[in-house]
């Protein structure tokens, strides 16, 4: 199958995907403004996408040129009938998306990596936006998400029976598994000492995503501790922090007292990221809102403590795992909780890490999960006969 594949070549989701497809014996054209295979690959075809560079969202497009949107639409038609795909697959629904369905290129799949179009529409009065969104869903023949939530959000924002479906990108279980020597190495060489108990955040730093009540939560669990504890924020480089967002935090963390006990590490090669998960004495996500972040999935993988929020858009996973829960925004059940782990206090902790280590093996590995899409593909393949 030849897929037409339109996404952030420069996000590791994408590029596991673009190489799990090419395993597979799938030809795959990747139109993007970033190549992650600039080497080329057999079965691998690259193609800049028709734009100017950094066009930004979706509600910019009434800034544009028409013509230019014009010109953007007829190239990537120009492209679609020179390739020739039996579908085009368009991950994460942006601009990318708009211009694709505008421009007719079918059969035509969305992947909402997250919730970007609740997110989006949440409290904007943008009218053009919404019909953006609204006739791009209505073009595709197929969509999927990680959460039912976004998806029934995109039903009744299109006003219309959809074909839609769940989908995850999984992880690597060769990659990430339990490692305690990775993790004493990577310890070892970012500085931190063996009895040093390490909290990790490892989301990207946005608002949404709940660094502020990690901050405040951390400053109950390690008070009047008697042992070091040391928290860990990441900045992610291929996302844009919004400005002063980390400057806050740090403001935060010394108005807290807790300053000297926050490290923050620049963008950690993702074939690190194994390591640094086992380099955790427990791992903390706590958004206000969400998709089903794939970094629960990896710690579950390597077997470290996780404390998560329990958002309506995790029931389902929590439902069918053991991971510690505790209410959204709760910050003193995080605290309380995250104190409990630190100290060693929850002794079913082993079972629990050994049950959510194989709910990842059954049902999210990535070979798995790939292996639906091709399904989807065929399914979408099949309509266009």
């Amino acid at each position: 199958m030849h897929i037409l594949l339109v996404g952030r070549g420069d996000i590791i989701h994408v590029q596991r995907f673009l190489q799990l497809a090419l395993e597979a014996g799938h030809q795959v054209t990747l139109v993007d403004q970033h190549d992650p295979k600039p080497g080329g690959a057999i079965g691998y075809a690259f193609v800049p996408y028709p734009s100017r560079p950094n066009v930004g969202p979706l509600s910019r497009f009434r800034h544009m040129n028409r013509l230019t949107l014009r010109w953007t639409r007829r190239r990537l038609k120009m492209i679609w009938k020179k390739v020739c795909p039996d579908v085009v697959h368009v991950q994460y629904v942006d601009y990318r998306a708009f211009d694709c369905a505008k421009a007719g290129l079918h059969p035509l799949v969305l992947t909402l990596m997250g919730v970007e179009i609740s997110r989006a529409l949440v409290d904007s009065t943008d009218k053009d936006l919404r019909m953006a969104y609204i006739e791009t869903l209505r073009r595709a023949n197929y969509i999927t998400a990680d959460v039912q939530v976004e998806l029934d959000y995109c039903q009744r924002l299109a006003g219309e029976i959809l074909e839609t479906g769940l989908f995850f990108y999984g992880i690597d279980l060769a990659k990430f598994k339990p490692d305690a020597q990775a993790g004493a190495a990577l310890r070892a060489q970012l500085g931190f000492k063996s009895e040093t108990k390490i909290v990790l955040s490892i989301r990207r730093l946005e608002p949404t995503l709940g660094q502020e009540n990690i901050l405040t939560a951390f400053a109950h669990a390690v008070e009047g501790l008697d042992f070091d504890a040391s928290l860990v924020f990441l900045r992610h480089h291929s996302f844009i922090t919004p400005p002063r967002y980390e400057q806050s935090l740090l403001e935060l963390a010394q108005q807290l007292g807790i300053g000297h006990r926050v490290r923050w590490f620049d963008g950690v090669a993702n074939a690190q990221m194994p390591a640094l998960y086992n380099m955790a004495d427990v791992v903390v996500n706590f958004p206000d809102l969400d998709g089903l972040p794939v970094s629960l999935l990896e710690a579950a993988a390597c077997k470290r403590p996780t404390i998560t929020c329990a958002l309506p858009v995790y029931r389902e996973f929590l439902a069918a795992s053991a991971f510690l829960a505790v209410a959204p925004g709760d910050t003193s059940a995080l605290g309380k909780t995250l104190r409990q782990v630190l100290k060693g206090q929850l002794p079913n902790l082993q079972t629990q890490l050994e049950k959510n280590h194989r709910l990842i093996a059954e049902r999210y590995e990535q070979k798995v999960c790939f292996e639906k899409m091709e399904k989807i593909y065929q399914q979408v393949a099949r309509t266009e006969v």
